[in-house]
């Protein structure tokens, strides 16, 4: 009976976002609001100059839970990623906003730079992620910074490693794959997000 629960994915789309839901119509709706939400933010915002007109719809598949996602995982320490394969852009989640609202404003500023053709290193892409994953819906609009306190308690951590393995650290790709994988569990790209796609062909 679970697992007839676990494969009745819902669809709701308009033409800016076609959004996948493992629990059920619900999520689907209120997820697709979100996501509306945060494209409004974006076109009011101007900020990387994207026009969304004549865009293909994003594809945004939620799984029900973290262990249903587990199996199109990419990396050990993400809980959704941002994708495209030529045709098609997909934002992967564990679980689906307004309750992960924040893991899809990261994504979806993913989304926008790569749309954009913002060509960034991807330490700088992924700070601009970071930020737009603090912006809030308010009554006075949009609301946008703050802290992360799951990312202060990471830079906190860093804080105690020594000052001659930075400059290693800075200095040689290996020593740096190394660190990635050993600290941060990132050991590359895997195939799972290739039979999500075909799953939703």
């Amino acid at each position: 009976m679970a697992a007839q629960a676990a494969d009745r994915w819902t669809v709701a789309k308009d033409s800016r976002f076609e959004v996948y839901a493992q629990n059920g119509g619900e999520d689907a709706q209120r997820a697709l609001r979100s996501f509306e939400q945060l494209q409004a933010f974006f076109e009011q915002s101007h900020l990387f100059r994207l026009s969304f007109e004549n865009k293909r719809a994003v594809r945004v598949v939620g799984f029900g839970s973290r262990q249903e996602y587990e199996r199109y995982r990419l990396r050990q320490i993400a809980d959704a990623y941002y994708s495209a394969d030529g045709t098609h852009d997909y934002i992967v989640m564990a679980g689906l906003p307004p309750i992960e609202f924040g893991i899809a404003a990261h994504e979806y500023t993913h989304y926008v730079l790569h749309a954009g053709g913002w060509k960034l290193p991807a330490c700088l892409n992924e700070g601009l992620a970071e930020y737009f994953s603090t912006v809030r819906v308010s009554e006075r609009g949009f609301e946008v910074g703050g802290d992360l306190p799951a990312r202060s308690q990471v830079l906190g951590a860093f804080r105690l490693i020594r000052r001659d393995y930075r400059i290693s650290y800075a200095g040689h790709p290996e020593v740096r794959r190394n660190f990635l994988r050993r600290e941060l569990g990132v050991d590359g790209h895997a195939d799972p997000f290739r039979a999500l796609c075909v799953a939703l062909s």
